[in-house]
């Protein structure tokens, strides 16, 4: 079978699967496991979470966010913000983060107007992160900020 890579805005029908992602503890801690995120009273209408789908199976999963709590990040009012990107540890290693990552443009341009930037915060210790947002063409903006577990790199990409 063909391994056909979509996003798609978070569905009940996702939930089961999304809640059985699994991330070794050194993973884990530069991230949010789904289960978490979709659990928290933390999601309202600024905050879309987001499914990576391999042949309709959840995969991957990441927020994207808007409102103020980008501006914590650049001061771009257009901007949106990637937050919490993993790919369940089974389907690591396979190209597919990196495939989700060439799909976000396409994704947010046909369901958020106006949006010019997408922003993120990387953990300076996950080298592993570092290199797959570069390689997907995010660039560093010599921006800096405090994050859960230490100094985050902020990493942009145009749109």
């Amino acid at each position: 079978m063909n391994d056909d890579i979509k996003l798609s805005f978070f569905k009940e029908k996702y939930q089961n699967d999304l809640f059985k992602f699994y991330l070794p503890e050194d993973i884990e801690i530069f991230t949010s496991l789904p289960k978490k995120i979709l659990s928290s009273p933390i999601l309202d209408e600024d905050k879309k979470p987001v499914v990576i789908l391999l042949n309709g199976i959840p995969i991957g999963f990441f927020g994207l966010h808007l409102g103020d709590e980008v501006l914590e990040y650049k001061n771009n009012p257009n901007a949106i913000l990637l937050r919490y990107f993993s790919i369940n540890y089974p389907y690591q290693g396979k190209g597919y983060a990196k495939k989700a990552l060439r799909l976000l443009p396409s994704f947010i341009k046909n369901n958020f107007k106006g949006i010019n930037e997408v922003l993120l915060g990387v953990n300076k210790r996950n080298m592993p992160a570092q290199k797959l947002y570069e390689k997907s063409d995010f660039k560093d903006t010599g921006l800096r900020r405090m994050g859960p577990v230490g100094l985050q790199y902020v990493l942009s990409l145009y749109l």
